[in-house]
């Protein structure tokens, strides 16, 4: 057909083109020609339904897409094939063409019959380093279209993790463009979406119908962001015709037996308010060839600025530049400057920088070195060869050449002889596995193909029968292959645990497999197999127990707590553990499942930064029993698994751990890595998995599943987090990926210190003001304390979540299921509170009769407050109450008249007595720079402090209450090397500040500044600007101590 506005100035793959204040062609396809650029584009071949339930297999092969005048055709057919009754085929630009930002239009033409469900969509290329996998990564859904119906559907899918499947088509849709007179699918109409760093325009033929934002999709101050999923990482493009399914649904047999779905081309633009830089977000120190570039015009002069300790090797000047990052880089912005044609624009994009060791598993400069067998057979030493292209990614003289065995669907190449390695680290997605990998240009296309792999442990695998593809892999992961003719250094993401059952630490082969589940040829040049283990470390985030005193969490009695457990004094005091006392605890020999539990956990209120290691859990141990040892970890949700029998093993459970004993007879740090997921989403039948912000429960399991004996000393269970920044200065060892060491190095070890500072209570307090009611009257005075801000809340059903109750904005609010009575709602006030008062700000779908109840452990209710003939319209409701309970329920029997629907709060505020203030727990201390540690100022030691670097002002000290505190004063022990000058500065999210006190002229030598303060935060930082005269040094801090409830 004749083609649309041919754009003469555009040439594809990114060369000149004219440069406007408005959208700039970057790239793009009209299919011209008779073949599909392969070098583009990949197809996708499998039967999974996409996830969906879909009818089709998608095939590569030309009954099913071919380009034909100017048109890329994808032909659903319906017949029989590898157990599917459709066929039809999905194309994706993944690892050649990804964009961030821009613009992404294509036109098309679109079928129109029963259960046809044609798309053009993206996903990320880049995964974010704390997710695991979809929804969190994202998805932008351009154009969908369903069976016979003329809407269309622009929609964002992101959340937490799977079930949780967050999306902007569900529970209020704004994802829908609503039919139009004139317009229908089967016509040529152009859809694209405009994609800014904050918010997206859908549009049809130019003409903008829907919108999603950052302020949409979170909302003020959320726990987890949701937009965060479409933000700084490259997408790429998917084009699909699909069959069935829960969108269109499935096909009712007046549709023919043929469905076709067309495209004119795809195309990408960019403007002033969308260019990016596309490159990796994550990178290590050592990392010598990373590629960054701007899709600018080629006529411009770019400057480019890196952080410190990144070397810009090449490209100065230029739109593509080559970085090496160095030992002593930091996490920070990688920026470019040029003129536009329309103005001259500064492009920056945060790149996290990670300190890591690299174990080199196996690279060929001297041979194979390890045991390599393909499909259980040995490879010779002739499989070493030299390197096809020494340049970019791989400079190694001598390779891998590996040829895949296209008769064998399952070919696959083993590495052993390593050793053990620790899978924990790895399935946590901190530690990485990277491959360096090659194809050659003319040989058979992988663009776009699965490299994937598993660690095994050989003892197991070596008996399982060859069906049984689980049992004995630790490990799941996978990448996808680049283009051909190019060295690129590929990451292999954590897919799976296919095997939980046995230790983490037992993987001792690793094997990868190309294309698997295909038979296809393949000649594939591999080199540098390593695994790149975190170094930032770990800081005390929260102390559980450590049974001298400081407690965040409470032992359950029995039966939830099956062993015999006392606090004693500690049998074996040493550096590895010196407290006064322990918790000795005897296993219950009769117990296959013995449990140790703690509840009223506050420590974690995201637990998928437990997941992918962001924090984790700790505990110091010493037992006689022998090293190998397992114990693991529930994370739970204490109502949610009361709920049911402990066979319902999912229900209320988020996520297990593992951890193992490595000494007998020794107090030992065990850090408990993540094994798998809880992943069950009844939500009809109130049978699914805690949500990432429920966790208030850990249960601990020693050797689960097999019983057991053994005496068991615990000591600091605490919850570790991970340090976002590397440290100051590097190490030697890196990620690189062309080393030519043929060296392994050793395990890492563990990263959480055994000296364990104060920690935080979990209780917090704000005042608050006066408020009116409809049904009871009464008044907040200045003795009251607002207790119930941002704890943890859950509820019997949620469609709007429970914490939007308590999150101190009257703009969220909870939604139960309708229709369900009684329903409830249960606030965790962190530990016994005097209560006064509870206001309830009802949104207009309210209670008739509801009772206020009191519990202190969670079970077991008083009724504090009965409420009869509430009416329907929004409204507040202030109770006098009293009593001294831990737990607050909401209790609702019956909606008002009008209500249709279930129960909905904006806002639900509970006040206590007041008491003297009194001195607050530190969580965590941290600083601009350490001489010697921030932590050693909120040690309650006297005798060791805090030292900045030396002559930098500012400097300052943050400290981390572990919740907002309403805070009443400030007290500094400076030494002599003190601040004249310096400001007190209050935050909830570390990174907005309010100033709340100031001192200045300060004399030199040790003194003890005392200052009042007021309001609610979470963190204060002492930020100090001047010396005091005499002080040639830096800012010094004996100890800090906080008063406030």
């Amino acid at each position: 057909m004749k083609k649309l506005a041919t754009l003469g100035l555009l040439l594809i793959g990114g060369a000149a083109h004219a440069q406007t204040c408005n959208w700039n062609p970057v790239w793009r396809d009209d299919f011209d020609g008779t073949a599909l650029d392969r070098s583009n584009w990949s197809l996708e071949v499998n039967g999974d339904g996409g996830g969906n339930g879909e009818l089709q297999y998608y095939v590569d092969r030309p009954e099913n897409m071919w380009v034909s005048g100017g048109i890329l055709n994808i032909k659903a057919i319906r017949e029989a094939y590898n157990g599917k009754t459709w066929t039809s085929a999905r194309l994706r630009t993944k690892n050649a063409q990804d964009w961030t930002y821009g613009k992404i239009e294509a036109r098309m033409r679109l079928p129109k019959a029963s259960g046809t469900w044609p798309a053009f969509w993206m996903m990320a290329t880049e995964s974010q380093r704390d997710n695991h996998g979809w929804p969190n990564n994202g998805e932008i859904d351009i154009m969908e279209a369903a069976g016979t119906h003329e809407d269309i559907s622009g929609t964002l899918h992101y959340g937490a993790y799977w079930p949780y499947n967050g999306n902007t088509g569900w529970p209020n849709p704004d994802n829908l463009i609503a039919p139009e007179p004139g317009r229908t699918k089967t016509d040529w109409h152009t859809y694209a979406v405009e994609w800014y760093e904050d918010h997206m325009v859908w549009s049809i033929d130019g003409v903008p119908k829907i919108t999603s934002s950052r302020s949409v999709l979170d909302g003020p101050n959320p726990l987890r962001s949701n937009w965060d999923s479409f933000h700084n990482r490259p997408f790429h493009i998917i084009l699909n015709l699909a069959i069935g399914g829960w969108f269109p649904g499935f096909p009712d047999g007046s549709e023919g037996p043929e469905q076709l779905m067309q495209v004119d081309y795809v195309a990408v633009y960019k403007n002033d308010d969308t260019w990016s830089i596309e490159g990796d977000t994550y990178v290590y120190r050592g990392e010598t060839y990373k590629k960054y570039r701007v899709d600018g015009p080629a006529s411009a002069s770019y400057n480019w600025t890196l952080p410190a300790g990144v070397t810009l090797v090449s490209g100065q000047g230029t739109r593509e530049i080559v970085a090496a990052i160095g030992n002593t880089a930091r996490s920070g912005n990688f920026s470019v400057s040029f003129n536009s044609g329309c103005s001259l624009k500064t492009v920056s994009k945060p790149v996290t920088i990670e300190q890591g060791h690299t174990q080199v598993l196996a690279n060929y400069e001297s041979g194979l070195g390890l045991t390599h067998l393909q499909n259980g057979v040995a490879m010779g030493s002739s499989a070493v060869v030299n390197n096809p292209l020494p340049q970019g990614a791989n400079t190694s003289a001598r390779v891998l050449r590996y040829i895949r065995d296209a008769s064998q669907p399952w070919d696959n190449l083993k590495i052993t002889g390593f050793g053990h390695v620790n899978a924990g680290e790895l399935r946590s997605g901190r530690a990485k596995i990277f491959v360096d990998v090659f194809y050659p240009a003319g040989t058979p296309d992988l663009l776009g193909k699965e490299l994937g792999g598993g660690l095994e442990n050989e003892a197991v695998v070596s008996v399982t029968p060859n069906w049984d593809g689980n049992t004995g892999r630790l490990a799941r992961f996978s990448g996808t292959l680049g283009r051909a003719g190019e060295w690129r250094t590929q990451e292999l993401h954590y897919t799976g645990t296919p095997d939980s059952n046995i230790a983490a630490s037992q993987a001792d082969n690793l094997v990868l497999m190309i294309d698997a589940g295909h038979t296809n040829a393949a000649e594939v040049y591999l080199d540098n197999v390593r695994i790149v283990w975190p170094d930032n470390g770990y800081s005390l985030k929260q102390t559980i127990a450590d049974f001298d005193g400081t407690s965040n969490g409470a032992i359950k009695p029995a039966p939830y707590t099956s062993g015999a457990l006392a606090v004693v004094a500690n049998p074996a005091p040493g550096a590895a553990n010196a407290s006064p006392n322990v918790l000795r605890y005897v296993r219950d020999t009769g117990a296959t499942y013995d449990t140790l539990a703690f509840n009223g956990i506050s420590g974690i209120p995201d637990a998928m930064d437990a997941k992918h290691g962001m924090v984790r859990v700790a505990v110091d141990v010493y037992t006689t029993a022998p090293a190998g040892t397992i114990i693991s970890l529930n994370l739970e949700n204490e109502l949610l698994a009361a709920s049911v029998p402990a066979s319902d093993w999912q229900v209320g459970r988020y996520s297990f751990h593992q951890a193992e004993t490595t000494k007998t007879g020794q107090w030992e740090t065990l850090e408990f890595n993540y094994n798998f997921a809880a992943a069950l989403g009844d939500w009809a039948n109130n049978r699914r998995s805690a949500n990432f912000n429920e966790v208030d429960q850990l249960i601990f399991l020693i050797t689960p599943g097999v019983a057991s004996s053994g005496i068991f000393y615990f000591d600091n269970f605490r919850v570790m987090e991970y340090n976002k920044d590397a440290p100051a200065s590097g190490a030697s060892s890196s990620s690189s990926s062309s080393s030519s060491s043929s060296s392994t190095s050793s395990q890492p070890v563990s990263s959480s210190s055994s000296s364990i500072p104060s920690s935080s209570s979990s209780s917090s307090s704000t005042p608050v003001s006066s408020t009116s009611s409809s049904l009871s009257s009464s008044s907040v005075s200045s003795s009251l304390l607002l207790v119930s801000g941002g704890k943890p809340v859950t509820a019997s059903t949620s469609l709007q979540a429970a914490s939007a109750a308590v999150d101190g904005n009257e703009g969220t609010r909870w939604e139960s299921a309708h229709g369900i009575d009684p329903s409830w709602l249960i606030l965790d006030l962190g530990s016994t509170q005097n209560l006064s008062q509870v206001s309830i700000h009802w949104e207009a779908a309210n209670a008739a009769s509801y009772q206020i109840q009191g519990s202190n452990n969670g079970t077991s209710w008083t009724t504090l407050k009965t409420v009869t003939g509430g009416t329907f319209g929004d409204r507040t409701d202030i109770h006098a109450v009293s009593g001294s309970y831990r737990f607050i329920r909401i209790y609702c029997t019956e909606r008002s008249a009008g209500n249709l629907w279930g129960y909905s709060i904006w806002e639900l505020k509970v006040y206590a007595q007041a008491q003297a203030p009194a001195a607050l727990a530190i969580a965590s201390a941290s600083a601009s720079t350490s001489l010697l540690p921030a932590s050693m100022a909120v040690d309650n030691n006297p005798g060791t402090r805090w030292e900045s670097y030396h002559a930098l002002d500012p400097s300052w000290l943050q400290l981390d209450l572990g919740s907002s505190r309403s805070l009443s004063s400030i007290a500094i022990d400076w030494e002599a090397a003190n601040a004249a000058d310096y400001q007190v500065l209050g935050s909830n999210d570390g990174s907005n500040w309010t100033s709340l006190a100031s001192y200045s002229g300060g004399a030199f030598g040790n003194r003890t500044d005392t200052l009042n303060l007021s309001g609610n935060y979470r963190y204060l930082r002492i930020n100090g600007t001047s010396r005091s005269t005499g002080n040639q040094w830096g800012y010094s801090i004996w100890e800090v101590r906080v008063l406030g409830w």
